[in-house]
């Protein structure tokens, strides 16, 4: 009893501690983008944060959700995804299959870079999460092109990040209430390369085989930043008559700041090469970044969930979901921006607890979904629309995701 009251008390004081924190962002701060937040199983939903999962994606959502599931090892968890605008994305597709080489699918590729882009990418992660604990690691890298004619000129970035999570949480129930609060510490690094021009073509040679007209090295420019961080995340879940639920999610908390250094891609691969990162640059000498212009802005989320259960000789779970979310971009307000970019909404039918069927609208973008849980095994895929807030470029894109996940 006493143990369990101190864990309550050291998880409430932090919790106090991290929502604490002031927001900090500035005029002048280069926002960031987190592409391990791209799942499948939210996507198909509309991207809505609420706190109903299990296992690794719980961390990801609402950690307050750890209190309320049971605990279990998260071995592996996988997504890949491909984005591009809706009326174009098949022909482009199949273009890059091709090679690119005809005239066809170079012309297919023009009109996606010139209106939304194209991009691609991919997570893993893995832990053991549950009874109100969560500890695990994750990877992810997101590929962004955009531009004018393929393959020429091309402007783009590319985004790695590595992050190991630390999760608490604790539940009260007041029958027929029950109160949920969880918090997240996670240390990351993370890999930004920005490319326009020559570099752009350079990369789509190497990566698709297409000559270019260019013939510079785009491992060579100074383009490329490392760095490192800690976020801090926390989440309030309540449940009542374990139908209804209230959730708050609240991401990089004061605002999550990155100190990065400046290299070219070539030391960065050279240094991978003999596994090991490039060293941090001090001030005065070449590649230093000042402190803390690049930022995750706080990113807070306000949701609700209708989650009843039915036993009509199969077992039906549907799951009704609304959100807002990105509330700090709604204050901000910045140039693009408006309120369906920050509603989240979905739906979801599960039968047999098994087989799911998913429907949202997504940052004002229709989604699709459907999955498969073994209860060890699951496959989820999706069809999303998400607005992508690349520093070089802010648009919509349409893409597909496919999730695989093994856990026990």
């Amino acid at each position: 009893m006493i143990i369990n009251r101190i864990y309550r008390a050291i998880i409430l004081s932090l919790f106090l501690f991290i929502i604490a924190s002031p927001l900090q962002a500035q005029a002048n701060d280069t926002v960031e983008s987190n592409p391990h937040l791209l799942q499948s199983e939210l996507l198909g939903r509309g991207g809505s944060f609420i706190g109903q999962d299990v296992g690794y994606l719980a961390v990801l959502t609402n950690p307050a959700r750890l209190a309320l599931i049971s605990g279990e090892a998260t071995f592996f968890s996988s997504s890949g995804w491909l984005h591009n605008t809706i009326d174009t994305f098949f022909p482009a597709f199949i273009s890059l299959l091709r090679g690119s080489a005809d005239a066809a699918g170079q012309q297919a590729l023009n009109n996606v870079l010139a209106a939304n882009g194209m991009g691609f990418g991919a997570a893993i992660g893995s832990g053991y999460y549950g009874d109100g604990f969560g500890i695990g690691a994750n990877m992810a890298s997101d590929t962004i092109f955009f531009g004018r004619s393929f393959p020429d000129q091309i402007f783009g970035s590319i985004t790695t990040d590595i992050r190991a999570t630390l999760s608490l949480a604790y539940s009260l129930e007041l029958d027929p209430l029950i109160i949920a609060l969880g918090i997240t510490i996670e240390p990351f690094y993370r890999i930004h390369t920005s490319f326009s021009g020559e570099e752009g073509a350079q990369i789509i040679e190497e990566l698709f085989r297409v000559p270019t007209i260019n013939n510079s090295s785009y491992l060579t420019p100074q383009n490329t930043l490392y760095g490192s961080g800690i976020a801090f995340h926390a989440g309030l879940l309540l449940e009542l008559l374990k139908q209804f639920s209230i959730g708050v999610s609240l991401r990089d908390i004061g605002d999550t700041r990155i100190d990065y250094s400046r290299t070219s891609l070539q030391n960065l691969v050279d240094n991978l090469r003999q596994v090991r990162l490039p060293q941090v640059a001090r001030r005065d000498e070449e590649g230093f970044v000042a402190s803390g212009s690049y930022i995750f802005p706080t990113d807070i989320r306000i949701g609700l969930a209708y989650h009843p259960e039915f036993d009509v000789g199969i077992i039906l779970s549907p799951l009704i979901m609304a959100e807002i979310g990105e509330i700090n971009l709604l204050t901000n307000n910045p140039p693009g921006f408006n309120f369906l970019h920050a509603l989240h909404l979905g739906a979801q039918m599960t039968f047999d607890q098994q087989v799911m069927l998913q429907v949202g609208l997504n940052q004002g973008q229709l989604t699709f979904g459907v999955g498969w849980d073994s209860g060890i095994f699951e496959i989820y895929g999706a069809w999303y629309g998400r607005v992508i807030n690349d520093p070089q470029k802010y648009f919509t894109a349409h893409g597909l995701i496919l999730h695989i996940q093994f856990r026990g």
